[in-house]
């Protein structure tokens, strides 16, 4: 590895500019998302976060956590262990805006990290680079993650842990290992649906111990939680017929097509839901089976671990919400790993083409993504944007499952893997 040079700090830098302007003047709606009315003088008023914080005031006055959200949203479990945290430190309602900015402060760093990483392995031409570390930090300030930041997501941490966790078993050291086996765990228990980031170990010579230690103490935290599991996805609307101005999903993609008001949220009228999600796994199965024919020729032993770690783990992030039902957008910012995992792959001398294919579905789907309402000039993401968006996502699920099933249908992976720890 080189020295990465100034130009691994561009995309967090101009990440911090924009976070800066949006945070400052409150003007999301110019990138089409709806800003929940802020309760703390600020702004931005961290919308998400403020259930977290108003929890944690609950659980030091004693007071039902089940109706202490402030905009007087349904109770969602997600906010009972990041709320017992605040109230053992002393912080709550009043300490939303600080948090919220240091959230941002934590997004900004990631992007750091992810540039940093690409430039350190890049050994193509620096042309080259410069449009790789383009891409990061176009999806990096698209739609999905504005509203990530605007909310005041928790997320982000599931963001953090899940790209340093992954990272840590790039390398050879049991001791980095056994720490990023800690960070994916508790990566887990921030968010439950992060559990799809274990699909990384899931190929040959890609487990280790320290890997099956987190994931098992990972499905044993689901097990103990599984009512708050079940109850966190009915909160989320997760069964809902939802349009792709709030959500993804395997079926988002037919209802969008099916809602007649552009403006819809969720379909106004009954719709075959259970059609629409076997339709959209065979489209998921036709990409994986597009992807796998794609690049059934390559040897992915020259596959860098970190790429691989990044890039099918954070797929498997998102794919395991993609495939249980509709999720919010922002959490398709989970996908800024696998860009960066699928960069570091092409800077280390991968093949261009599907490599190429890939990052700009990644940036496709993000940038269509999260449009909520017109902004202040009255412009809309149109309905085609939109189900191209949803075409991207599914597309890209489908190449972390053709490159798992690479995987196992040729050896070409095991002169890269390191022992086992």
């Amino acid at each position: 590895m080189r020295h990465p040079g100034s130009i691994a700090l561009a995309p967090a830098g101009i990440v911090a500019a924009v976070l800066y302007y949006f945070i400052t003047s409150g003007n999301w709606q110019e990138f089409g998302i709806w800003p929940e009315p802020s309760i703390i003088g600020w702004t931005t008023g961290f919308a998400d976060l403020a259930n977290q914080t108003a929890t944690a005031d609950c659980i030091r006055n004693g007071t039902d956590l089940t109706t202490c959200d402030p905009y007087g949203r349904p109770f969602q479990p997600y906010a009972v262990i990041p709320a017992s945290l605040l109230a053992a430190l002393g912080l709550g309602v009043a300490q939303t805006g600080v948090l919220g900015v240091a959230l941002a402060a934590i997004y900004v760093f990631t992007i750091w990290f992810l540039g940093r990483s690409i430039a350190r392995n890049w050994l193509r031409h620096p042309v080259g680079l410069a449009a790789a570390l383009a891409a990061l930090t176009l999806a990096a300030i698209s739609p999905p993650a504005l509203l990530l930041v605007e909310r005041g997501q928790i997320e982000i941490l599931v963001l953090l842990f899940a790209a340093l966790g992954l990272a840590a078993f790039a390398r050879p050291s049991p001791l980095i290992r056994g720490m990023g086996a800690i960070s994916l765990t508790v990566s887990v228990v921030v968010k439950y649906f992060n559990v799809g980031v274990f699909a990384a170990f899931l190929a040959p010579r890609r487990w280790s111990w320290w890997a099956g230690a987190a994931m098992a103490a990972s499905f044993a935290f689901l097990v103990i939680n599984f009512t708050d599991v079940i109850q966190a996805r009915e909160t989320a609307r997760a069964d809902l017929a939802s349009t792709s101005r709030v959500m993804f999903g395997s079926t988002t993609m037919f209802v969008t097509l099916a809602e007649d008001d552009p403006l819809a949220f969720f379909a106004q009228e009954t719709q075959p839901m259970v059609i629409y999600r076997l339709a959209g796994l065979a489209v998921l199965a036709a990409f994986a089976a597009l992807w796998w024919w794609s690049i059934r020729r390559i040897d992915i032993a020259s596959m860098p671990n970190l790429a691989w770690f990044w890039l099918v783990g954070s797929i498997g992030s998102v794919g395991a919400p993609y495939l249980l039902g509709d999720s919010n957008d922002y959490r398709l910012a989970l996908l800024l790993p696998a860009l960066a995992g699928a960069a570091i792959w092409l800077g280390t001398r991968g093949h261009v083409l599907p490599l190429t294919i890939l990052i700009s579905l990644i940036v496709i789907a993000m940038v269509t993504n999260a449009w909520m309402i017109p902004n202040e000039a009255g412009w809309l993401m149109p309905e085609w944007a939109m189900v191209g968006g949803e075409v991207a996502i599914s597309a890209t699920v489908g190449f972390g499952l053709a490159l798992l099933a690479r995987s196992w249908t040729n050896g070409g992976n095991q002169s890269e893997s390191l022992p086992r720890h």
